[in-house]
């Protein structure tokens, strides 16, 4: 993704001229989140995914979002200016230390940006690491399509037990289908079992094309 200002985004100005009125107050896990009006949804995701998939969320003072300042060490505006900007479990990820995180953290991490597409991590910084750092790079517009991928999701029920094995004809199986975005046939036809064999190997979970307790877990996230 283009490394643009988020001003040249088309979000205005941030840090020193921060624009508080177009910030509110949202609160996930007990924790007062300040960001932008437009990423409420997006970040609300962000931060339950990163609980579920990647690493519990501390609650206490180590996350947050909106800060009108400056990139640490710098006179160039922080995406935290703008409200566009999560820090989350930072003494967990220190600024500047790498390797804080293992394979599998790794590996979730990376598919939820892939997932929300527009979503940076500091982990990837090629100078200094940020581990604690999520960041929107997308315009308004962007934030908007997003926005409405997320609420279009169809709430995900616990899983019940039963394994969706090959051939089987349920209500359940669509839900699955329309997290792969395969044809509704209510049926774990070929194309789906076709589908949910490249999403394991992908995650890391037993290529088995049956939906087990953990690949419907997994499935739950996926956008």
């Amino acid at each position: 993704m283009a490394d643009t200002t988020a001003a040249q985004r088309g979000w205005g100005p941030g840090w020193p001229n921060c624009q508080e009125s177009k910030m509110v107050t949202h609160t996930v896990f007990g924790v007062d989140f300040v960001m932008r009006r437009e990423m409420v949804t997006i970040f609300d995701y962000l931060i339950r995914r990163h609980d579920a998939t990647i690493e519990d969320i501390n609650v206490g003072v180590d996350d947050y979002c909106f800060s009108c300042r400056a990139i640490r060490g710098t006179r160039t505006a922080s995406n935290h200016s703008w409200g566009l900007a999560l820090d989350l479990n930072s003494a967990q990820h220190p600024l500047g230390v790498d390797h804080t995180w293992d394979a599998r953290q790794l590996l979730m991490g990376h598919l939820m940006c892939a997932e929300l597409r527009f979503v940076r991590w500091g982990q990837d910084y090629t100078s200094r690491k940020d581990g604690m750092h999520w960041e929107w790079m997308g315009t308004p517009t962007d934030a908007a399509a997003t926005t409405r991928r997320i609420k279009a999701l169809d709430p995900w029920p616990k899983f019940d037990g039963n394994v969706l094995v090959p051939g089987e004809h349920t209500q359940r199986v669509v839900l699955v289908q329309k997290r792969l975005h395969v044809p509704l046939t209510y049926t774990m036809d070929a194309r789906t079992v076709s589908a949910l064999r490249a999403f394991q190997s992908q995650r890391h979970l037993p290529v088995t094309g049956k939906v087990t307790k953990g690949d419907w877990f997994h499935l739950g996230w996926k956008l």
